[in-house]
């Protein structure tokens, strides 16, 4: 049965893991689609928004 258990830790341990990379994968990529021409702010503060300016 101690040997089921620490089983079960790991393949939860491994479990989460691959699933937080999936998760981390699609939030990702639904923000790319979501902003395809997403300027990151720190450039619109220091140099203004190019977007506006062409």
């Amino acid at each position: 049965m101690k040997t089921a258990n620490i089983l079960l830790v790991i393949f939860a341990f491994i479990a989460l893991s691959i699933y937080k990379k999936y998760i981390k994968a699609m939030i990702n990529d639904r923000i790319r689609r979501a902003q395809p021409a997403a300027v990151p702010q720190l450039v619109v503060e220091r140099y203004g928004d190019p977007i506006k300016q062409a």
